[in-house]
């Protein structure tokens, strides 16, 4: 190599040095960071806080859920949880809103026991952080009133309940019209892609590889979740500031969905014996259509709720 092009190459490498440094210190939050993913039960809620409201570099303002002791943005695993709806679709005129509620194994007047399985208890950790975040949301609502919803409260107790009462949590739960007590619920919207045929591409899916899935419309990963399907997620949460409204996110990062595999359904008749009323015939029983169902016992479908 000569003289000339090790001396342009080693402009080039300080240069991409400088310019680095540069960009670092002017666009921080630019910069591509990698986030950690704390397990379900290493969750505890005494190891996370929100940020200060403070105008981002659009001007707007903004604050973030991070790890206490770093003050950096984190993901999270859940547990193995049911997808009783599979993939929803709200339609409000045009508009399609997807999503996928999540429910937990228990309900909320079942007491934990040591007896509880080992999946049980790792939904109580992953369903009592989120009911935190939810805790912590509404203080955090208060303390900053004025700057979220240009509003003062002289009593604490008094703005907390009204605050309560504006504040959506991510703890969903609606009893029945009998009464009846559900068990509690998540739900995770879904962002579409460029033309919305689709499911926004950052999503990532998996089954049993590392290879993720190649989703490209709704309808491919409607199947790919059926309803009662048993699902984990990794979830980062996170806060969004609107004008005079606050509310707090579980933005889906990943999914790991159950192996599907397709069978042929028989509609003829299909038993050894001939039917009474007819003489014994081989004629072959008769194969309509496709049906879903699950290899393994984490799809195992169940009934929804009411």
């Amino acid at each position: 190599m000569e003289k000339t092009d090790k001396i342009k190459m080693l402009i080039i490498s300080l240069l991409k040095e400088v310019s680095t440094s540069i960009f670092s210190k002017l666009l921080p939050e630019y910069l591509p960071v990698k986030m950690s993913v704390i397990r379900t039960n290493d969750l505890n809620i005494a190891n996370v806080k929100f940020t200060p409201i403070k105008p981002n570099k659009m001007k707007k303002p903004s604050a973030y859920v991070v790890k206490s002791d770093d003050e950096k943005t984190f993901m999270m695993e859940s547990p193995t949880v049911v997808a009783p709806f599979g993939l929803s679709d709200f339609v409000t005129g045009d508009q399609h809103n997807y999503s996928i509620p999540l429910r937990f194994d228990f309900k909320p007047t079942d007491e934990a026991s040591e007896s509880d399985s080992d999946e049980i208890k790792s939904q109580r950790i992953f369903r009592n952080f989120i009911a935190g975040l939810d805790e912590m949301a509404v203080n955090y609502m208060y303390d900053n009133s004025m700057e979220i919803i240009k509003r003062k409260f002289p009593n604490r107790e008094a703005g907390l309940a009204v605050i309560s009462a504006l504040y959506s949590p991510l703890i969903k739960n609606v009893p029945g019209k009998d009464g009846t007590i559900y068990s509690d619920r998540v739900n995770i919207k879904l962002g579409a892609n460029e033309d919305g045929s689709g499911p926004n591409p950052s999503y990532l899916f998996f089954k049993d590889t590392a290879k993720p899935l190649e989703i490209s419309t709704w309808q491919e990963l409607s199947e790919l979740i059926p309803k009662g399907a048993r699902v984990k997620v990794i979830l980062q949460p996170r806060i969004v500031l609107m004008p005079g409204k606050f509310f707090l996110k579980l933005h889906l990062v990943q999914m790991k969905v159950p192996n599907i595999q397709r069978t042929a359904r028989i509609t003829g008749y299909a038993f050894s014996d001939p039917p009474a009323e007819e003489e014994e015939t081989t004629t072959a029983p008769v194969v309509e259509k496709d049906e879903t169902h699950a290899e393994d016992s984490d799809a195992e479908v169940v009934e929804e709720d009411a």
